[in-house]
């Protein structure tokens, strides 16, 4: 499911909107409960759900291209702009004989681009609405202003997962009550960090215990802390110098400073990537993630939680001047 471009109804549901900015949604009605746990964006949950309660979580389902997208990105042939020249070359061999020439042509070909992924994610409710239905809602939890291109990929993207996630006939924009502006929102998110002497959390059980902790005071992190227990038994094998902790509103999050200029940081939403940092981290991680992945691509290295996250993760350590293996030291 998803889209390849936003319907019309969608695109005239935006004109009629009052001034201000909106977040895409969807609602659905199902008749038990088996049908509401089944959709994608509940069978991703590490535990059950609890009716009535609002979750915000990070797509992950892997049944359609928009989840990878999101987390991974893609490569996308652009071919709304002219075409460049590229040569090819290889080596061909001599008739007759056991050398070889190089043989060259040039061609006309599309360019592509890299489009990094958003990371946009959902807030799912369900609950009993009396009449023997289940009142299923969804929004993305990303803001769009009225005067946006109906192109736009973000748009495109938000307006995809959600609908994917509970199966819904389409998503609708809905007028957002916040009455923060774009750069008002991002500047929300901006994080606040503390930093815990060495000898605070020097050990992997005191770490533990305060995941616990979050935990206690916030179902959705419930998710997340058996599988960040787990993160952080592989991170703290690779030697880092000292914790970090940050908080962005109801956000919390987790760092790892091995030296002044290599700092690995994550939050604790289940299914969210680790960013690493060799400069300037201070400043970066007080970006919003839409703007960090638009404007600051290179200054960081993004893992997604796939496939051999782990020894990537290793390798660009030891490509930073960092023994995991713990005989040097990190900076305080």
């Amino acid at each position: 499911m998803g889209y390849n471009a936003l319907p019309p109804k969608f695109i005239k549901e935006i004109t009629q909107l009052e001034e201000g900015q909106f977040i895409v949604s969807a609602v659905r009605y199902f008749k038990s409960s088996e049908e509401v746990l089944a959709l994608p964006v509940f069978t991703q949950l590490p535990e059950p759900y609890t009716w009535g309660e609002e979750l915000t979580v990070l797509p992950q389902w892997s049944t359609t291209r928009w989840c990878k997208w999101n987390q991974e990105g893609q490569i996308v042939t652009r071919k709304d702009i002219p075409k460049v020249p590229k040569s090819l070359y290889w080596e061909a061999s001599n008739f007759g004989r056991p050398d070889t020439h190089t043989v060259s042509i040039t061609k006309d070909v599309w360019q592509k681009e890299i489009v990094h992924g958003r990371s946009i994610e959902l807030t799912i409710k369900a609950t009993s609405t009396g009449e023997d239905q289940i009142r299923v809602t969804v929004e993305a939890n990303y803001p769009f202003e009225k005067e946006i291109s109906p192109t736009d990929r973000n748009l495109l993207m938000a307006a995809s997962l959600v609908q994917d996630s509970i199966s819904a006939t389409r998503a609708t924009p809905l007028p957002r009550s916040s009455n923060l502006t774009r750069e008002e929102w991002e500047k929300s998110l901006e994080i606040t960090w503390d930093f815990f002497a060495i000898n605070e959390l020097d050990n992997q059980q005191k770490i533990f215990d305060y995941l616990s902790e979050i935990a206690q005071n916030n179902t959705s992190h419930q998710l997340a802390h058996q599988v960040m227990q787990e993160r952080v038994e592989m991170i703290q094998d690779t030697a880092p110098g000292q914790i970090i902790t940050g908080r962005s509103g109801a956000t919390q999050y987790i760092g790892y400073k091995y030296k002044e200029n290599l700092v690995a940081l994550e939050n604790f939403f289940y299914g969210n990537a680790l960013y690493v940092f060799r400069e300037n981290w201070q400043e970066l991680s007080k970006k919003s993630r839409a703007t960090l992945l638009s404007d600051y691509v290179g200054d960081f290295d993004r893992l997604v939680h796939t496939g051999k996250w782990k020894d990537k993760f290793i390798r660009i350590l030891i490509a930073n001047g960092h023994n995991p293996d713990g005989d040097d030291t990190a900076e305080d």
